[in-house]
Protein backbone atom coordinates (compact mmCIF):
# COMPACT_ATOMS: atom_id res chain seq x y z
CA UNK A 1 0.00 0.00 0.00
CA UNK A 2 1.22 3.44 -0.90
CA UNK A 3 -0.15 6.80 0.82
CA UNK A 4 -1.18 9.34 -2.32
CA UNK A 5 1.00 12.63 -1.80
CA UNK A 6 0.36 16.17 -3.15
CA UNK A 7 2.29 18.59 -4.86
CA UNK A 8 2.93 21.32 -3.62
CA UNK A 9 2.43 23.09 -7.14
CA UNK A 10 -1.17 22.27 -6.30
CA UNK A 11 -1.57 25.63 -3.98
CA UNK A 12 -0.90 27.28 -7.24
CA UNK A 13 -3.59 25.51 -9.68
CA UNK A 14 -6.22 25.88 -7.28
CA UNK A 15 -5.41 29.28 -6.55
CA UNK A 16 -6.04 30.20 -10.33
CA UNK A 17 -8.65 27.60 -10.86
CA UNK A 18 -11.08 28.24 -8.04
CA UNK A 19 -10.44 31.84 -8.06
CA UNK A 20 -9.33 32.68 -11.42
CA UNK A 21 -9.86 36.71 -10.88
CA UNK A 22 -7.81 39.23 -8.06
CA UNK A 23 -11.08 40.94 -7.80
CA UNK A 24 -13.22 37.29 -6.32
CA UNK A 25 -9.55 36.43 -4.81
CA UNK A 26 -9.39 39.37 -2.60
CA UNK A 27 -13.74 39.15 -1.71
CA UNK A 28 -12.83 35.80 -0.72
CA UNK A 29 -10.59 38.03 2.04
CA UNK A 30 -13.27 40.29 2.58
CA UNK A 31 -16.26 37.12 2.93
CA UNK A 32 -13.56 35.75 5.79
CA UNK A 33 -13.87 38.96 7.58
CA UNK A 34 -17.55 38.73 7.22
CA UNK A 35 -17.54 35.47 8.92
CA UNK A 36 -15.53 36.49 12.21
CA UNK A 37 -18.20 38.87 12.79
CA UNK A 38 -16.20 41.93 11.44
CA UNK A 39 -18.22 45.50 11.53
CA UNK A 40 -15.40 46.72 9.96
CA UNK A 41 -13.23 45.62 6.96
CA UNK A 42 -10.84 48.18 5.45
CA UNK A 43 -8.75 48.10 2.32
CA UNK A 44 -5.30 49.61 1.65
CA UNK A 45 -3.94 49.86 -1.62
CA UNK A 46 -0.31 50.62 -2.15
CA UNK A 47 0.48 49.57 -5.58
CA UNK A 48 3.79 51.49 -5.94
CA UNK A 49 5.31 50.60 -2.92
CA UNK A 50 8.93 49.11 -3.63
CA UNK A 51 9.91 46.10 -2.06
CA UNK A 52 13.32 46.19 -2.85
CA UNK A 53 15.70 44.58 -5.96
CA UNK A 54 15.72 40.92 -4.82
CA UNK A 55 12.11 40.82 -4.48
CA UNK A 56 9.30 39.79 -6.83
CA UNK A 57 6.74 41.79 -7.84
CA UNK A 58 5.79 45.81 -6.57
CA UNK A 59 3.13 46.66 -4.18
CA UNK A 60 0.70 45.55 -1.47
CA UNK A 61 -2.77 45.41 -0.23
CA UNK A 62 -4.06 45.30 3.35
CA UNK A 63 -6.74 44.26 4.70
CA UNK A 64 -7.75 44.39 7.83
CA UNK A 65 -11.00 43.66 10.11
CA UNK A 66 -12.41 43.61 13.95
CA UNK A 67 -13.53 40.29 13.82
CA UNK A 68 -13.13 37.75 16.24
CA UNK A 69 -9.78 36.87 15.07
CA UNK A 70 -8.40 33.12 15.54
CA UNK A 71 -7.05 31.13 18.47
CA UNK A 72 -3.74 28.99 18.11
CA UNK A 73 -6.57 26.19 17.64
CA UNK A 74 -8.51 27.75 15.04
CA UNK A 75 -5.32 28.65 12.75
CA UNK A 76 -3.46 25.65 12.90
CA UNK A 77 -6.36 23.35 12.41
CA UNK A 78 -8.63 25.46 9.88
CA UNK A 79 -6.41 27.83 8.73
CA UNK A 80 -3.43 25.55 8.09
CA UNK A 81 -5.93 22.88 6.57
CA UNK A 82 -6.22 23.20 2.93
CA UNK A 83 -10.07 22.63 1.93
CA UNK A 84 -11.37 22.34 5.00
CA UNK A 85 -15.23 22.62 4.87
CA UNK A 86 -15.51 23.63 8.68
CA UNK A 87 -17.86 27.29 7.94
CA UNK A 88 -20.10 24.52 5.67
CA UNK A 89 -20.71 22.93 8.76
CA UNK A 90 -20.92 26.21 11.24
CA UNK A 91 -23.91 27.38 9.05
CA UNK A 92 -24.14 30.54 10.91
CA UNK A 93 -21.40 32.57 12.87
CA UNK A 94 -20.73 32.55 16.22
CA UNK A 95 -21.83 36.39 17.82
CA UNK A 96 -23.48 38.00 15.08
CA UNK A 97 -25.46 35.29 13.88
CA UNK A 98 -24.69 35.33 10.05
CA UNK A 99 -24.94 33.25 7.35
CA UNK A 100 -21.49 32.26 6.67
CA UNK A 101 -20.11 33.13 3.29
CA UNK A 102 -17.10 30.75 2.62
CA UNK A 103 -17.52 26.71 2.21
CA UNK A 104 -14.45 25.70 0.04
CA UNK A 105 -11.35 26.75 2.48
CA UNK A 106 -10.10 28.71 -0.46
CA UNK A 107 -9.38 32.05 2.00
CA UNK A 108 -5.70 31.72 1.93
CA UNK A 109 -5.16 30.32 -1.97
CA UNK A 110 -6.75 33.55 -2.93
CA UNK A 111 -3.55 34.84 -0.98
CA UNK A 112 -1.25 32.94 -2.87
CA UNK A 113 -3.02 34.60 -6.19
CA UNK A 114 -2.97 37.94 -5.32
CA UNK A 115 0.48 38.07 -4.16
CA UNK A 116 4.36 36.55 -3.49
CA UNK A 117 3.97 37.10 0.57
CA UNK A 118 2.01 36.99 2.98
CA UNK A 119 2.43 38.46 6.51
CA UNK A 120 -0.67 38.15 8.97
CA UNK A 121 -1.76 39.14 12.61
CA UNK A 122 -4.22 37.93 14.23
CA UNK A 123 -5.91 38.55 17.46
CA UNK A 124 -8.90 36.86 18.95
CA UNK A 125 -11.33 37.81 21.25
CA UNK A 126 -10.29 38.03 24.35
CA UNK A 127 -11.76 35.11 26.74
CA UNK A 128 -9.90 35.40 30.34
CA UNK A 129 -7.39 37.87 31.03
CA UNK A 130 -4.45 36.97 29.60
CA UNK A 131 -4.16 38.22 26.13
CA UNK A 132 -1.71 36.41 23.11
CA UNK A 133 -1.93 36.48 19.14
CA UNK A 134 -0.26 34.99 16.53
CA UNK A 135 1.54 36.81 13.91
CA UNK A 136 2.60 34.45 10.79
CA UNK A 137 4.65 34.88 7.44
CA UNK A 138 4.13 32.82 4.03
CA UNK A 139 6.63 33.00 1.17
CA UNK A 140 4.64 31.74 -1.54
CA UNK A 141 7.06 31.11 -3.81
CA UNK A 142 8.61 28.82 -1.84
CA UNK A 143 5.81 27.12 -0.55
CA UNK A 144 4.54 26.20 -4.20
CA UNK A 145 8.14 24.79 -4.80
CA UNK A 146 8.50 23.31 -1.92
CA UNK A 147 8.02 19.54 -3.58
CA UNK A 148 5.37 17.80 -1.57
CA UNK A 149 2.21 20.23 -0.39
CA UNK A 150 2.90 18.83 3.30
CA UNK A 151 6.60 20.49 3.58
CA UNK A 152 5.49 23.52 3.08
CA UNK A 153 5.99 25.51 5.89
CA UNK A 154 4.36 28.68 7.85
CA UNK A 155 6.64 30.47 10.27
CA UNK A 156 4.77 31.70 13.16
CA UNK A 157 5.01 32.70 16.25
CA UNK A 158 2.42 32.60 19.52
CA UNK A 159 3.06 36.17 21.38
CA UNK A 160 2.28 37.73 24.38
CA UNK A 161 3.42 41.33 24.30
CA UNK A 162 1.08 43.90 23.52
CA UNK A 163 -1.30 43.12 20.82
CA UNK A 164 -1.39 45.40 17.61
CA UNK A 165 -4.90 45.90 17.98
CA UNK A 166 -8.02 45.24 19.97
CA UNK A 167 -9.41 42.25 18.06
CA UNK A 168 -9.48 40.91 14.40
CA UNK A 169 -7.36 39.63 11.95
CA UNK A 170 -4.55 42.18 9.19
CA UNK A 171 -3.13 40.53 5.93
CA UNK A 172 -0.54 42.18 4.21
CA UNK A 173 -0.02 41.03 0.82
CA UNK A 174 3.25 42.00 -0.60
CA UNK A 175 4.28 41.47 -3.88
CA UNK A 176 1.38 42.00 -5.82
CA UNK A 177 1.45 39.31 -9.24
CA UNK A 178 -1.43 41.75 -10.28
CA UNK A 179 -2.15 45.53 -11.04
CA UNK A 180 -5.27 46.79 -10.22
CA UNK A 181 -7.54 49.60 -12.16
CA UNK A 182 -10.31 51.34 -11.59
CA UNK A 183 -12.79 48.36 -13.32
CA UNK A 184 -11.14 46.10 -11.23
CA UNK A 185 -12.13 48.00 -7.97
CA UNK A 186 -15.51 48.71 -9.28
CA UNK A 187 -16.16 44.31 -9.41
CA UNK A 188 -14.56 43.88 -6.11
CA UNK A 189 -17.37 46.34 -5.07
CA UNK A 190 -20.25 44.42 -6.88
CA UNK A 191 -18.68 40.89 -5.80
CA UNK A 192 -18.79 42.23 -2.11
CA UNK A 193 -21.50 45.62 -1.76
CA UNK A 194 -24.17 42.52 -0.46
CA UNK A 195 -21.41 41.92 3.16
CA UNK A 196 -22.73 45.53 4.19
CA UNK A 197 -24.36 44.69 8.05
Amino acid sequence: KLNFSVDAKLLEELGERLVGKPYIALGELIKNAYDADATFAELVFEPDKALGGKQKGKGEIIVRDDGHGMTFDDFRNFWMRIGTTHKSHKRVSPYSRRQMTGSKGVGRLSVQFLAHRLELKTVPKQQGDTQSWIWAYVDWDSAVNAGDLTSATVVYEIRSDAPPFEKGTELRLEGLKQTWNNDDLKELAQETWWLQP
